[in-house]
């Protein structure tokens, strides 16, 4: 029956096409999946997408569904399951199981399985190893045999061997015993073999015993005893239903070397061997390098020189391409080779040479020194000079004035720059004059032509000057560039002390936002700084004075007080209006709540919008006004909401007669008190929290 269908498969895998080999080296560069539970899985083997392995016979399937998940090796036409793989060795090694073929036998009972399942991989890559593997027979009296056939021999092949049970009595089969004939024998099997089955039988009745046969890994250990063949006892069979077969595999099954058109050995530094157990040829990194020679570098460089036991170096190991070199240290002389001659100290001699150039090197050593002390010296001489000049002529003044404004960066110009900027002091160039003290450092602004936004709102006859339209632009302008400094600036900046004071105007009335003395800059990997309480009454967050938390959200609200001086023309502070008013903002909320909003606007600002208009100003005057500074808006937000309105179409004025009812004179006048804003500048220390 076995010969039969030895035949029968034999003729039938001659009938069948060779399968073309599809090199898929761009797998290297791909995002496969390359482990399978605990095994790896190297290319040219692989899973799901066909450019992840070589060809249909290097796919492997992952199992997931079992714990821990298997990989499993498809595509063998005549095993009814795939093959659960183990290991996959680059060196052409694949570790599979095979099943045991057992015969267990006693007058009243009888549990055989004497003839395995055939299995074949004629036309594929694979074939069972003849130097990893042994067939092996468990039992008394027992004789079994695999019967089987090579790729390239038509032959039918029989091996065999029998083992006996007598003296078996203590025979302990594991890894420190040979398996020599006594209740077991193994025999090597031929090379090629690419199919075969087992079948066993009994060289004369042994009741009550069983006998096994299977071919397996020779370094497979079985854990076996002598009463393991007592049928009363199964827990060998339970134990190794499958043992470890270990698989010799080819890049290429149908071709040599000399003779491969897709050739597999992709990578630099790898050679290529013909097969010695069948046809077919594999590859392998080049000497001195180690990795995966089918992917395009793969094989990468052994550096031996990081461990002395890879190396034969006396002294020093220099690691190179594929390869190392060894080399003596200075003083001794040899190849450097432990098998070869060496390193050998050399004759002492007396250090003529050495002792030059360290007197020499000393002596260069001290001028240098000499010298260098000396330099500092007048540098230092000239820093107490500097310092003395410095303080005759006011520079303490200086000082004073930069630690008040907490400025990080200060310019200090020459007298030579300062001639050189006004033409040596022309005439010409003056645009005002004050008092002037020529041995006092001053400082120097930029020129900004048209003042400050305070001057055009609060002093007398300028107010009426600027339209709405204008009012809007130098508020979405002023939005623009708080925003920058929050959300565009390389390290976030709050001003801190944003005013009508403090914003610029030049001849076209485009805003500069000035006065940095107290702003700070917020490292991005900072949540919390140390810094003191600073800013103008009346701008001045009741969040940041009450809590001690400063924001970028603070900022928001100084702008807020500001959109209401440019919407009322009233000063932040007005000494001159009653105790519960004095503060612009408290003043304006309490007037929204009663509804008399158009009662606080200024009167061109009245007749130029509409009433949409003028609320939905004022509600975003509100919103920046929250004392919850979480519900204030940020200023990007500010910025969309005033180009918005920037862009209202007024649609009726405001003087018709239903607003006239609502309109009247502003019951409180202010004047502007000496110093025009009133500052605050705590001296106790804030935990600033940033919300990023």
């Amino acid at each position: 029956m076995a010969l039969h269908w030895l035949v029968h498969v034999f003729l039938w895998c001659l009938s069948l096409a060779t399968i073309s080999s599809s090199s898929s080296a761009s797998s290297s560069s791909m995002k496969c999946q390359r482990r399978c539970g605990k095994i790896k899985i190297p290319f040219p083997f692989g899973m799901g997408d066909p450019n992840c392995f070589r060809n249909k016979w290097f796919n492997v399937t992952c199992d997931e569904s079992v714990t821990p998940p298997k990989a499993l090796l498809g595509h063998n036409r005549l095993v009814k399951q795939d093959l659960e793989v183990l290991d996959i060795s680059l060196e052409g090694h694949l570790k599979t199981k095979k099943k045991i073929i057992h015969d267990c036998r006693s007058k009243s009972y009888n549990d055989t399985d004497v003839i395995g399942t055939p299995i074949s991989f004629y036309e594929s890559p694979y074939s069972f190893s003849n130097t990893r593997n042994k067939f092996t027979a468990v039992g008394c009296n027992t004789l079994a045999y695999m019967t089987g056939f090579t790729r390239t021999s038509s032959q039918i092949f029989r091996v065999g061997c029998i083992s006996n049970c007598f003296g078996a009595a203590s025979v302990i089969i594991n890894g420190s015993y040979s398996c020599t004939g006594i209740a077991c024998c193994q025999t090597p099997i031929p090379p090629g073999i690419v199919g075969f089955q087992v079948d066993i039988s009994r060289v004369s009745a042994w009741w009550n015993s069983c006998s096994y046969a299977y071919l397996v890994d020779q370094d497979y250990d079985l854990k076996f005893t002598v009463l393991n063949l007592s049928i009363t006892i199964t827990s060998f069979l339970d134990r190794n239903k499958r043992v470890p077969v270990v698989l010799d595999w080819v890049a290429s099954q149908n071709e040599t070397c000399e003779e491969a058109t897709d050739y597999a050995c992709l990578s630099e530094n790898s050679i290529c061997y013909n097969s010695t157990n069948g046809p077919g040829y594999s590859c392998k990194c080049s000497p001195g390098y180690q990795g995966n020679p089918y992917i395009h570098g793969g094989c990468m460089d052994i550096d031996e020189c990081k461990n002395k036991t890879s190396h034969n170096c006396n002294q020093m190991c220099i690691n190179m391409p594929g390869s190392h070199h060894c080399k003596c240290r200075k003083g001794y002389h040899g190849d450097g080779w432990n098998n070869g001659t060496r390193c050998t100290a050399d004759a002492k001699e007396f250090p003529v040479l050495k002792v030059i150039l360290g007197t020499g090197l000393s002596f260069l050593f001290l001028l240098i020194a000499s010298t260098w002390i000396y330099w500092l010296w007048r540098k230092r001489r000239s820093m107490k000079l500097k310092e003395k000049f410095f303080q005759q002529n006011g520079g303490l003044v200086l000082q004073q004035k930069i630690n008040t404004r907490r400025s990080d960066t200060f310019k200090i110009f020459t007298i030579e720059e300062l001639e050189r900027a006004t033409n040596n002091y022309a005439a010409s160039t003056i645009v005002g004059q004050g008092g002037f003290e020529d041995q006092v450092p001053i400082l120097v602004y930029e020129f900004i032509s048209n003042g400050t936004l305070y001057h055009h709102i609060h002093e007398a006859g300028h107010l009426p000057s600027i339209s709405l339209e204008n009012r809007l632009r130098i508020a979405t302008e002023i939005a623009e560039a708080l925003a920058y400094l929050h959300f565009a600036a390389s390290m976030p900046i709050f001003h801190r002390d944003i005013k009508s004071a403090n914003i610029l105007l030049d001849n076209n009335f485009t805003v500069k936002v000035a006065d940095f003395g107290v702003s700070r800059l917020v490292p991005v990997d900072h949540t919390q700084i140390t810094t003191l309480v600073q800013g103008t009454w009346g701008y001045l967050d009741p969040e940041c004075f009450q809590t001690g938390k400063l924001t970028d959200r603070s900022d928001v609200y100084s702008f807020g007080v500001v959109l209401l001086e440019l919407l009322t023309g009233e000063k932040a502070v007005c000494l001159n209006r009653s105790y519960e008013d004095r503060n612009l903002a408290m003043y304006f909320v309490r007037e929204m709540k009663e509804n008399r909003l158009f009662q606080m606007l200024e009167e061109r600002v009245r007749s130029e919008a509409s009433v949409e208009q003028l609320m939905a100003i004022a509600q975003l005057s509100l919103r920046c006004l929250k004392l919850n500074g979480e519900k204030r808006p940020i200023m990007k937000e500010v910025v969309v909401d005033l180009q918005g309105l920037r862009g209202f179409q007024k649609h009726h004025s405001v003087h018709d007669q239903e607003i006239e009812k609502l309109l009247c004179e502003t019951s409180q006048g202010c004047k502007e008190d000496a110093g025009g804003q009133y500052s605050v500048s705590g001296n106790f220390d804030i935990s600033l929290t940033l919300n990023r």
